[in-house]
C-alpha cells in the first residue's frame, strides 16, 4: 500500500495534537480503527513514530475518552509496526522496537497511573500481551518502574506475578502463587490464581498436583473467600472449557452452583485481573430457564436477571421467570427484565409500566409499539429504545417497515445514513447485515435494527435504539 494511506489524517491529527483541538481529535481518533495498520507493518517507519508522539501527548489529555483512545493505540503501533508474523527475519527488530518504545511511553504512563486514571495491572497486563508479540523478554526497565510507583505495597506483588510469572522469576524469600491464593489483598490473590491457572492449563506436568486435586483445594478457598475461581478458571474460558471440565472432574455449570450456593459472601471486584465466576455464570446460564431458576432459588436476583436477558431473542419457557424478576421489588431488577418482556415476548408488564419503565402505543395496521424507558433520579424519563412489532401471526414487508419507522422516527429526525461503524461496514452508509439481521446507524445517533428474513425482506420486528440527546426523542407522544 502507498505512503498515501497515511495522508491526509496523520498530519491532521498531528495539527489537532498541537492545537489542543480536542473536538477534533477525539473524532479522528474515534476512527483510528479502520487504518490498516497490520498491512502497514514493517515500513514507512517514520509515519509509526509520528503517530506514536501524538499517542503519547494524548495520554496526557485531561479527556478521559482521548486517553483512552491513545494508550489502546500506542499498545497497536507497538505490536503491529515489526509485524507478526513471526517468520519474516524481522525478530530482532520487533523486540528492539518493542523496548524502545516501552521507553518511550512509561514516563507519559506513570502520571495516568499517579492520577488514578487507568490501573497499573492492566497496563502491565497490556504490557505482557504486546512482549509476547514481539518474543521480547521482560524488561528491567518496567520492574523498576512498577517498584518506583508502588514499591512494599501489596500492588507490587500482584503486578510482579502478572508481569513476571512464567516469564522470569518473581518470588521473593516467602511468596508462592499458592501461598499468594490466602493474601490479603484481592488482587493479589486474583493474580495468583490466574497465574496457577495458566499453569494447569498450559502443562499439567508442571504443577505438583493433578487439576482435580488442585481444584477441590482452590474450592474450598472459594467458599471461604470469594475471588479467586474466576481468575483461575478464566484460562480456559470459551474454547478451553471441555478440557477443564474433563481434567478437573467437574461439570462447569453445577461448580459453579456450588459455588454461588456455599460462599460465604459475594466475590471481590476482580477486574483487571479477569471476571469472576458471576460473570462467567451468566454467560453459561443465559438463557436456560432451569438455571436462571436455581439463581432465582439461591436469591441470586441480579445474575438471575443477567442471565435471563443475555439472550437477545425470545425464549419461550424463559417469560415466566422474567415475569417474576419484573415483579422485584429492586427497580433495575424490573426495568431489565420489563425491557426484556416488551422487546422479545410482546408483553407489557404492570409493573414495569407502573414505575414508567414502559410503555406500548398501537399503530396503523394493527402493529404494537413497545417503548423501554430510562428513568433520571429526579423521576423524569426519556425514551432509550422502541420496537415496532406486526399484527401476531404477520410480518412487516418493504412498504410497512419503512412507514412504521417513519412514523415513529421521521427522516427529518433521524437524517443521513452514516457507516454503521464496525469491521465489514465497507466505510460507507447502508445496512449492516449479520445473520437475520439488518442494522443501520443515522446522522441523528439512532440505530435501527431489522429483524427477520433479510434475502426477503420480511421482518419480525423493527428496533429503534436512540443514542442521540437524552429526551430529544420522544415516540410515546407522537400521532400514531
Amino acid at each position: 500500500m502507498s505512503a498515501e494511506v497515511w495522508e491526509p489524517w496523520l498530519t491532521e491529527l498531528e495539527e489537532a495534537s498541537s492545537a489542543g483541538d480536542n473536538g477534533r481529535l477525539a473524532a479522528a481518533m474515534e476512527n483510528l480503527w479502520r487504518f490498516p495498520f497490520y498491512q502497514e507493518r514493517g515500513r514507512g517507519h517514520d509515519n509509526w513514530d509520528r503517530l506514536f508522539d501524538v499517542l503519547l501527548r494524548g495520554l496526557g489529555s485531561e479527556v478521559a475518552r482521548l486517553r483512552d483512545l491513545s494508550g489502546h493505540y500506542a499498545r497497536i503501533v507497538m505490536g503491529t509496526e515489526y509485524g507478526p508474523p513471526v517468520d519474516d527475519g524481522s525478530g530482532n527488530q520487533r523486540a528492539a522496537s518493542v523496548k524502545r518504545r516501552t521507553a518511550q511511553l512509561l514516563p507519559a504512563l506513570t502520571s495516568v497511573v499517579r492520577g488514578h486514571t487507568k490501573s497499573l495491572l492492566r497496563i502491565i497486563d497490556d504490557q505482557v500481551h504486546v512482549e509476547g508479540l514481539a518474543d521480547c523478554e521482560p524488561q528491567t526497565i518496567v520492574e523498576e518502574w512498577i517498584a518506583a510507583l508502588v514499591g512494599g505495597q501489596p500492588l507490587e506483588l500482584a503486578a510482579r506475578i502478572a508481569y513476571l510469572d512464567e516469564r522470569a522469576p518473581w518470588e521473593r524469600t516467602g511468596e508462592s502463587l499458592v501461598g499468594c491464593l490466602d493474601h490479603a489483598d484481592d488482587m493479589v490473590r486474583a493474580y495468583a490464581a490466574r497465574a496457577l491457572g495458566s499453569r494447569y492449563c498450559s502443562s499439567e506436568g508442571n504443577t505438583s498436583q493433578s487439576l482435580s486435586e488442585f481444584v477441590t483445594l482452590l474450592t474450598a478457598k472459594e467458599l471461604e473467600s470469594p475471588g479467586i475461581a474466576g481468575p483461575f478458571f478464566s484460562n480456559w474460558y470459551d474454547f478451553g472449557m471441555q478440557d477443564f471440565a474433563e481434567r478437573a472432574g467437574v461439570e462447569v455449570a453445577e461448580w459453579f452452583c456450588t459455588i454461588l450456593a456455599h460462599r460465604k459472601h459475594p466475590e471481590s471486584d476482580t477486574l483487571p485481573c479477569s471476571n469472576g465466576i458471576d460473570f462467567f455464570a451468566h454467560e453459561i446460564f443465559g438463557g436456560q430457564s432451569g438455571y436462571v431458576r436455581r439463581l432465582l432459588d439461591m436469591g441470586h436476583f441480579e445474575l438471575a436477571v443477567d442471565a435471563a436477558t443475555e439472550v437477545d431473542h425470545e425464549i419461550e419457557d424463559l417469560e415466566p421467570l422474567l415475569i417474576e424478576l419484573a415483579d422485584s421489588a429492586d427497580p433495575e431488577i424490573c426495568r431489565r427484565a420489563s425491557w426484556h418482556l416488551a422487546n422479545h415476548h410482546r408483553r407489557l408488564h404492570p409493573g414495569g409500566e407502573a414505575r414508567g419503565f414502559v410503555a406500548r402505543r398501537s399503530l396503523t395496521g394493527g402493529a404494537d409499539l413497545f417503548i423501554n424507558f430510562i428513568r433520571r433520579p429526579d423521576g423524569t424519563r426519556y425514551a432509550y429504545s422502541a420496537t415496532i412489532v406486526p399484527p401476531m401471526g404477520e410480518y412487516l414487508d418493504e412498504a410497512t417497515a419503512p412507514t412504521l419507522l417513519d412514523t415513529v422516527l421521521p427522516q427529518s429526525m433521524r437524517g443521513e445514513l452514516v457507516p454503521y461503524g464496525v469491521p465489514g461496514d465497507g466505510g460507507a452508509p447502508g445496512l449492516y447485515i449479520r445473520d437475520h439481521s439488518a442494522s443501520a446507524r443515522y446522522a441523528c445517533g439512532a440505530l435501527v435494527e431489522f429483524r427477520g428474513e433479510v434475502d426477503m425482506r420480511r421482518w419480525m420486528s423493527v428496533r429503534v435504539i436512540w443514542h442521540g440527546t437524552p429526551g430529544a426523542w420522544r415516540p410515546e407522544e407522537r400521532d400514531h
